[in-house]
């Protein structure tokens, strides 16, 4: 029944009306997914294709399915070892840069910090810059300094990279909370870095899980830098193994896409596993005040 502040032709014209509006969106969101989800699907089914349906009809989903692509992609292209390098860098790289955004990004949002506009001007530059300029300079000086081709090395170098959009999103997190309960954890006699990790953290947590998430995601997938600053064959990491697989054995592309699976397989993991925090660290900015 309709309000009796309401007739009843206007509230099934309102309810018509709102099934209308949300035909756009639910058919953009459905055009987003296909897009997403459609060139996975192809590279699935090649990946599952024997070499020779693939050879055969390029452009087909039929001919066989095998699992043996797999099993050929690690082994032709080292990925198990390449795995292990990847690893010596990504986690420490990503963890550093974490750390450098928290930090940073509440010195600028709660400190009296001299030139701080100015200053958050050259970490917006620092996003802005794109690697592939100043990857030369980065060698040139990783081989003064000593960082190209040491697995640590590359760590600091992505944490200096990366620390930067995390530091512009973190500081917007920080921004969001409220100077009173800074202000009132001073007057208790509480330190900066007790405020910092007793109140500021726990407060921004999920932002800072995303920023961990999104760390690890983006420095793995960064193939220029794993190329340029670990040239050694022996040092290579899971993702610049694979592209060097897809040169070696252009027509085997099923072995090949079999190897990208593999190579992104962790991403997604970590993506489903942080997908609760990466939701509530992107709205923690509107939520806190």
């Amino acid at each position: 029944m309709a309000s009796a502040s309401m007739p009843l032709s206007t509230a099934v014209a309102l309810k018509a009306y709102g099934r209308k509006s949300a035909v756009g969106p639910r058919t953009v969101a459905v055009v987003a997914v296909v897009a997403v989800l459609f060139p996975l699907a192809w590279v699935i089914r090649v990946a599952v294709r024997p070499t020779e349906a693939y050879v055969r009809n390029p452009n087909g989903i039929g001919g066989g399915f095998t699992l043996g692509n797999f099993a050929s992609a690690w082994r032709q292209g080292l990925l198990g070892p390449a795995l292990l390098h990847t690893l010596y860098t990504v986690p420490l790289g990503a963890v550093l840069a974490t750390l450098v955004a928290a930090f940073a990004g509440y010195g600028f949002a709660k400190l009296r910090v001299p030139f701080r506009r100015f200053l958050l001007g050259f970490v917006i530059l620092a996003i802005a810059i794109p690697i592939p300029s100043i990857i030369i300079p980065l060698f040139n000086e990783g081989l003064d300094i000593g960082y190209t081709n040491n697995y640590i090395g590359l760590s600091i170098v992505c944490a200096a990279l990366y620390g930067s959009w995390g530091t512009f999103f973190l500081y917007g997190q920080y921004k969001g909370l409220p100077d009173a309960l800074i202000d009132s954890a001073h007057m208790d006699g509480a330190h900066e870095l007790g405020i910092f990790f007793r109140i500021a953290v726990p407060l921004v947590a999920p932002s800072i899980a995303t920023v961990l998430a999104l760390n690890v995601i983006l420095q793995w997938s960064n193939i220029l830098l794993q190329l340029v600053l670990l040239p050694t064959s022996t040092k290579q990491t899971i993702m610049v193994s694979v592209s060097a697989l897809g040169g070696q054995y252009t027509a085997a592309t099923p072995i090949v896409a079999a190897g990208y699976l593999e190579a992104a397989a962790p991403l997604l993991l970590i993506y489903a596993l942080s997908q609760r925090f990466i939701r509530r660290g992107m709205f923690a900015g509107a939520l806190n005040e």
